[in-house]
């Protein structure tokens, strides 16, 4: 295996952002491209906290705890309850 120069190692970091940069200005061109037809992305939000149980938030009826944008967003989409972790080893899985 050869050992990297630096000179080497300024022409890969160049080319890489060279490419990076060209990558984003086409993605920015095509955005606009889709067709109008084209079925629309899910939002997906993924929400994990250390500490914190689902029973704690007031979509799951909790009479002191205030959660509006939880309760909104519980409210608007998909809510999971049932779970299941094939090593639970620290509190949020248990």
């Amino acid at each position: 295996m050869s050992k990297m120069t630096r000179r080497d190692f300024n022409e890969k970091l160049v080319k890489g952002l060279g490419g990076v940069a060209l990558a984003s200005a086409t993605g920015s061109v095509l955005e606009g491209a889709t067709p109008a037809n084209a079925p629309k992305q899910p939002n997906i939000v993924f929400i994990c906290s250390d500490q914190h149980s689902y029973k704690y938030t007031g979509y799951m009826g909790h009479k002191y705890v205030k959660t509006p944008n939880l309760d909104r967003i519980a409210r608007q989409g998909v809510v999971f309850t049932n779970n299941y972790c094939s090593n639970p080893v620290c509190v949020p899985s248990r």
